[in-house]
């Protein structure tokens, strides 16, 4: 299940949904085909005024990192 907030790097949470895109994730070959798995993906609006970030974009533990283009069981594929 999604959750309705987002957590900015400052430690602040926010539900303020600023857009989306969709972010492409190489995994491990499964029975020798390539696997990419499509997530939409949505940037908050950090309400911190003290915060540097003015957007950021949500992370799904475990499977995604800032920039990142691979799952973790795949880093080096």
């Amino acid at each position: 299940m999604r959750s309705t907030t987002g957590s900015c790097h400052c430690g602040h949470s926010s539900s303020r949904v600023h857009g989306g895109y969709v972010r492409k994730l190489r995994d491990a070959a499964v029975g020798g085909l390539g696997v990419v798995i499509e997530l939409h993906i949505r940037r908050f609006r950090c309400e911190n005024s003290a915060c540097a970030a003015v957007t950021f974009a949500e992370q799904i533990a475990g499977l995604t990192t800032p920039h990142g283009r691979y799952t973790p069981c795949c880093v080096g594929c």
